[in-house]
Order: structure tokens, then C-alpha cells, then sequence
């Protein structure tokens, strides 16, 4: 989240931080980080084809998997989720953020345009 989708910081639609009493505001927080690790659990290697590394494709092991509820970024993933499920809600619940516009439009016209590109 922090470099593909919302970044660190709660963004304007211009772009601009967010500012609440002169300080930015965070766009998660160590609960969040906490909870979205939840939606993750029981993603385990296919070591069944023998393949184990980084490179390699992971499955969901629903015995592994939390069932607790998970709450991040306004999203509520209910208690008893399944693993791929709980993947999906997660994922959408990010893309949908409002922060992933500015953010993602900001990214993109430092890398194609301007290093530092004006609000408008």
C-alpha cells in the first residue's frame, strides 16, 4: 500500500497532504497493518509441484487462515471469511480507497512528466 496504492498520507484530490492542525494525516495505522496481515494467513507455497521460492505460486490453507473479523481502511471483512474471499474484499476494499487516485495520479506524473508536479 504504501508504494502501489495509497501511500503513506491522506492526499487532496489535488494531490496535496491532507493536513489536520499543520500535520499530515496518516493514511493507515499499526491496526490496520494488523488486520490486513489477518486476510493473508494461510497462504502457504505449492511444495506439492516442488516448486518453493519467491517465484513461486501460493494457495490458500483455510485450516491456516484467521477467522477473526478483519477491519482496515474502513473495510470490514466478517468473522468466519473464507481465505479467498477475505482476499478479494481486501484487495477491492484497497483499489476503492480514495487516497489510490491523487496518489496513483501523482505517481504516475512524476514518472512520465514532472519530478515535482504542481497541484493543478
Amino acid at each position: 500500500m504504501q508504494l502501489f496504492s495509497t501511500g503513506l498520507v491522506d492526499l487532496q484530490m489535488n494531490g496535496e497532504p491532507l493536513l489536520v492542525g499543520g500535520d499530515p494525516v496518516e493514511t493507515y495505522g499499526n491496526d490496520d497493518i494488523e488486520n490486513l496481515a489477518r486476510v493473508f494467513t494461510g497462504l502457504v507455497y505449492d511444495r506439492d509441484r516442488g516448486i518453493s521460492g519467491w517465484w513461486s505460486p501460493m494457495l490458500m490453507d483455510e485450516a491456516r487462515h484467521s477467522e477473526l473479523e478483519k477491519r482496515f481502511l474502513n473495510v470490514v471483512i466478517p468473522a468466519n471469511t473464507d481465505g479467498t474471499t477475505s482476499i478479494n474484499l481486501a484487495l477491492d476494499g484497497i483499489f476503492a480507497h480514495p487516497n489510490v487516485a491523487p496518489f496513483m495520479a501523482r505517481q504516475l506524473i512524476q514518472r512520465f512528466t514532472a519530478s515535482h508536479p504542481t497541484p493543478q
